[in-house]
């Protein structure tokens, strides 16, 4: 009997704590979708082979007339595609940049890479050319600085198209402010100097995250640091690689 009591007094309390934590989650929700609103993003939507896009609240802010387009806008721009050429639009829909190139890359930086006759060149939000179409390949600008691809060689060029680093065998971004490269079939890192950081010695190498990487060396797994020294943390990858 003491014991029916017992739950017959908690299970008010517990109700009213459910009901305060399902409150509390509603009004999240509520906030989320709100700011998702206020951010005035857009996703990409596909009818009969066409594209377009809608607004959180699944509406149809640009009607699906474009033959390709971004999945999602850069920097208040989309680049979309009509009669094999691509342009870019704003969030309204209006064509900003007319569809006059091959291929585009999204915007970042204010800066995007567009492909004219089989080469890559950097245009600005005002569809301004201002780097030479000339690169195999340009990837987007990230602090200033962009992956290049020259003869089936890579290095770094600034917002004024200027070859900052060397080319070499091959590159990857930057992250915490050094980048991979590859000579001879080895990966070393530099900064944005061009300063040879770590001498390329591994057989495979990672981004840079909070100071550490992972690289490889003869079979080896090891974590590094900024200067290349092994963490200790490193005996752990290698005790797997020997369990291997």
């Amino acid at each position: 009997m003491n014991k029916i009591k017992i739950c017959n007094s908690i299970a008010p309390i517990i109700l009213v704590i459910f009901l305060l934590l399902m409150g509390k989650f509603l009004l999240l929700k509520l906030n989320v979708i709100n700011k998702i609103e206020s951010m005035n993003i857009l996703t990409r939507i596909q009818d009969q082979n066409k594209y377009g896009y809608m607004d959180a609240k699944r509406k149809i802010v640009i009607e699906p007339i474009y033959d390709d387009a971004d999945v999602t806008f850069r920097e208040d721009l989309a680049s979309v595609k009509l009669n094999d050429k691509w342009g870019f639009i704003n969030k309204t829909g209006d064509l900003v940049i007319n569809n006059i190139y091959d291929d585009t890359k999204s915007f970042n930086e204010g800066l995007s890479a567009v492909e004219i006759n089989g080469k890559w060149g950097v245009i600005n939000t005002n569809g301004k050319l201002i780097i030479e179409a000339k690169y195999d390949d340009v990837d987007w600008f990230d602090e200033g600085l962009a992956r290049v691809e020259v003869n089936d060689k890579s290095g770094f060029i600034d917002t004024a198209g200027t070859l900052v680093t060397k080319l070499y065998d091959d590159t990857k971004w930057f992250s915490n402010g050094l980048a991979a490269i590859k000579l001879n079939d080895k990966w070393g890192f530099i900064d944005k100097t061009d300063t040879m950081i770590i001498e390329p010695k591994y057989d495979s190498v990672d981004f840079f995250h909070n100071g550490k990487t992972h690289v490889t060396i003869n079979g080896k797994s090891k974590i590094i640091d900024k200067s290349g020294k092994v963490k200790k943390s490193a005996w752990v990858l290698e005790f797997i690689d020997d369990l291997l």
